[in-house]
């Protein structure tokens, strides 16, 4: 067992809140996104359309599991 606390060499990495970056996307920066890729790469403007309308992560969506997959029109 340590004696000691060995964790007070450690360099810190959390920031101050206001030295965060926003990595969020505004409204209109989502949609400036989806009028580009809309008539550039039809596949990247599907991906980006269900993030953005269904608040999945990108983990999610890429690991998502197609045949399970319900379609309603």
């Amino acid at each position: 067992m340590i004696d000691r606390d060995i964790t007070t060499k450690m360099i810190k990495v959390a920031k101050p809140k206001d030295q965060l970056v926003d990595r969020d996307l505004h409204e209109d920066e989502a949609k400036q996104l989806l009028q580009h890729f809309k008539g550039h790469d039809f596949f990247t403007y599907a991906l980006l359309s269900i993030l953005l309308s269904t608040g999945m992560r990108i983990a999610e969506l890429a690991n998502a599991d197609m045949e399970r997959l319900v379609w309603r029109s």
